[in-house]
């Protein structure tokens, strides 16, 4: 099962929205392993830009470790998409620092 929360420019109130939408379907579900699929590209200064800022990143962050432990089953984080260093600089430690913390 596939969550896709894309909406171009939707801001970052309206995604983590969606995100925390979505969390009782992926318990409904009850996969085996939750994969987040992290991409810098939303960043509201990058090319795929849907508002996000980095703080927005961390926040989803935090949704998905908590899910995970509460279901009991491991995060796989893949990072990707973007060009903009400075957003992978300022999230990429906070998302390292949250896993080694659960």
């Amino acid at each position: 099962m596939e969550f896709n929360v894309f909406r171009p420019q939707a801001g970052s109130s309206h995604y983590l929205e969606k995100v925390h939408s979505h969390l009782p379907l992926v318990q409904e579900f009850r996969p085996d392993l939750v994969v987040w699929y992290c991409g810098f590209n939303s960043h509201r200064n990058d090319y795929g830009s849907m508002g996000l800022m980095e703080t927005d990143c961390l926040a989803v962050c935090d949704l998905l470790v908590s899910l995970a432990g509460e279901m009991g089953v491991p995060l796989q984080v893949v990072l990707g998409g973007g060009t903009l260093h400075q957003v992978a600089t300022a999230t990429i430690p906070g998302i390292i620092q949250r896993l080694a913390d659960d």
